[in-house]
Formats: C-alpha cells, sequence, structure tokens
C-alpha cells in the first residue's frame, strides 16, 4: 500500500523481533481519494440500477465498526500472517461471502430445526444449498455485496502462543518459552453501506425483518477472525433515506 507520491507507507526496521519476523514499525492511515470515492459511488449506483432491472428487491445497512478487524490470518504474505485485501481497490474490506456465512450461522443457532420464524427448509431458500464440490447446488434468494469503509487504519498487533511443545508432545512444562507472533489487525473509520438484495418473487419473506435479524447478527457475532475476544464488531441500521 503506498501513499500519493507512490511511496511506502510501511517501515520496516533492520532489527529482528524474538519470533525471527521483522516488525511493523509505522503504519499510516489509509484514506480513499476523491477519485476513488466518486468511483465507489458510481459502483454503488450501478449495483443498485442493476438489482432493480433484474426485478429484484434491495435495502441498505449503514455498518459502522466498533472495535478492530481481522480477516486473512492464513492467507500467504511477507511477514507470514496475511492480510484480506479488495481484489480491484486493494485496501482491506469486508467480503460479501464472509457477510453470508457469518449470518447463516447466526440463523442456524436462532431459528435452525425449529418451526418458530424459520425452518430447515426456509434457511436452505434464503441462503441456498451447497454441493459436495463447494459450490451452489441451489441458489438462495439473498446475496450480500462487499463493504468498502471511506477510512481505514492499519495498525500492529500481537498474540502469544504459550506451550507450544504441549500440542506436539502432550507434555506441560512450566519453563517453555512463549512464541509471539506480529500480524496486522485493521480499524474501519466512518460509515459504510451493506447492500443486502433479495429476489422479489419470493414474497414470502419479508426482507426489512431478515434484514434486522443481520444488524444484530453483526452486533453479537461480529466479523473475521477471534470475534470471541472482542475483534470484528459492528453496529448497524437499515438506512431509510
Amino acid at each position: 500500500i503506498t501513499d500519493k507520491k507512490g511511496k511506502d507507507k510501511f517501515s520496516y526496521p533492520s532489527t529482528m523481533v524474538p519470533n525471527g519476523k521483522r516488525e511493523i514499525k509505522k503504519i499510516n492511515t489509509i484514506k480513499l481519494s476523491q477519485v476513488q470515492k466518486g468511483v465507489l459511488d458510481f459502483h454503488q449506483r450501478d449495483y443498485l440500477r442493476a438489482i432493480s432491472e433484474r426485478g429484484q428487491e434491495y435495502i441498505i445497512l449503514k455498518v459502522k465498526s466498533t472495535s478492530p478487524y481481522i480477516s486473512g490470518l492464513g492467507e500467504p504474505h511477507v511477514t507470514e500472517t496475511g492480510l484480506t485485501l479488495h481484489g480491484t481497490y486493494g485496501v482491506p474490506f469486508l467480503a460479501g461471502s464472509g457477510i453470508k456465512g457469518m449470518f447463516h450461522a447466526w440463523c442456524l443457532e436462532a431459528f435452525g430445526g425449529s418451526k418458530a420464524q424459520l425452518n430447515d427448509r426456509d434457511l436452505q431458500s434464503l441462503f441456498g444449498v451447497e454441493g459436495e464440490d463447494g459450490t451452489d447446488r441451489e441458489k438462495g434468494i439473498l446475496t450480500f455485496h462487499d463493504v468498502l469503509f471511506p477510512e481505514l487504519i492499519v495498525e500492529p498487533d500481537i498474540m502469544t502462543s504459550h506451550n507450544m511443545k504441549y500440542y506436539d508432545t502432550g507434555v506441560l512444562t512450566e519453563g517453555e518459552n512463549t512464541n509471539p507472533v506480529n500480524f496486522m489487525r485493521v480499524k474501519f473509520s466512518g460509515e459504510a453501506a451493506l447492500i443486502i438484495s433479495s429476489d422479489s418473487r419470493e414474497s414470502k419473506y419479508n426482507l426489512e425483518e431478515i434484514v434486522s435479524w443481520l444488524a444484530t447478527a453483526l452486533e453479537e457475532y461480529g466479523l473475521g477472525a477471534k470475534t470471541a475476544i472482542g475483534y470484528g464488531r459492528f453496529s448497524a441500521e437499515i438506512d431509510r433515506d
């Protein structure tokens, strides 16, 4: 990621940290330029026009980040702990596929197998059915679009593994050294639009009610890695403008 002059925003020191990885010393705020914001606005309007032309209805959720976000730790990266970036804009974002997966898991816990509000067949109709090869055997009626924030900060964080030998040998000792691992986290600023569209022919389902459940899921479940310890939390409300 570079600044407007093309200079690298990351500064790597010549010394190594104890775990053998170079430590990221300096991370700047990454803001989209006015041109990039204009392109995003154009694409959003284009998405909404295309959705309407396909005969679908849609609702926009206004999303705000309430805690740092982590995604892509297992992806290849020069620091050996990755960070998911948008394929076109090259910045961290919320992938629509990840939002769909999280919301599906939330719905399974809230409604799966019960006859109240949503049953198993309802969930299959909304989210689709996955085939053995990982592709959709049956397409769901809901579509979750990617979310890009107007401003964000990428900064270093650290996690420390304890008792590494225990997982290999089963023997727990008190004298074993810890293993600190550096990684990058994201702080999103401002408000972003999450578009959820649905095939309007399926009139059985109330899209606004479903989107209200998604807003609750974003607060309760969160997105990305380490949500159990408070990362990846978001607040959301329906855009009624």
